[in-house]
């Protein structure tokens, strides 16, 4: 499904429910591959896998991941969980990158989750319930271009690309 007019962002939308996800595990690799063989293109692919730890996940697009990011709010009750599944992706991804922790909101600071969580890093985004709708609704417009979710997630987006490997290096491994 196209984003734009001019077809240059799409999406193909995912499952709504782990439960979902139990019909398209055998293809989770081919995804994968299709997901690497883009990245080597030149296009960038980013995957809402939705919550971790369920039978069905998409391990294999987790494992092929440059990135991994978890979103979560920067409190204990998200911390807990979410220092499991770092711990989990580790064991699944040895040799990759250690994921990074999205917080949503105000809560503990971004040091104090990184060492509670084991993330590389800890990005924030505000908690601006106004945008975020405005998002889904699909209302576009220059408000929207300043809204502190907007301009938090543009900063977010420059510092994840750094951690994604060139496409020259991509192509040479």
């Amino acid at each position: 499904m196209a984003l734009d007019a001019s077809s240059s962002g799409m999406v193909l939308p995912g499952v709504a429910d782990p439960v979902q996800a139990r019909t398209l595990a055998p293809t989770w690799s081919a995804l994968a591959s299709a997901s690497v063989e883009l990245g080597r293109l030149g296009v960038d692919v980013l995957v809402d896998v939705g919550r971790l730890g369920h039978r069905f996940e998409p391990t294999p697009l987790l494992a092929e991941a440059d990135v991994v990011a978890l979103v979560m709010r920067a409190d204990l009750a998200s911390s807990v969980p979410a220092a499991a599944a770092v711990r989990s992706l580790q064991r699944l991804r040895p040799h990759r990158t250690v994921p990074v922790a999205l917080l949503v909101g105000d809560g503990y600071s971004s040091s104090e989750i990184e060492t509670a969580v084991g993330v590389a890093a800890a990005h924030r985004l505000p908690r601006d319930e106004r945008s975020a709708q405005a998002l889904l609704d699909g209302v576009e417009g220059p408000h929207l271009e300043r809204a502190p979710l907007l301009r938090a997630a543009q900063s977010l987006v420059r510092d994840l690309s750094a951690l994604v490997p060139k496409l020259s290096m991509a192509v040479s491994s």
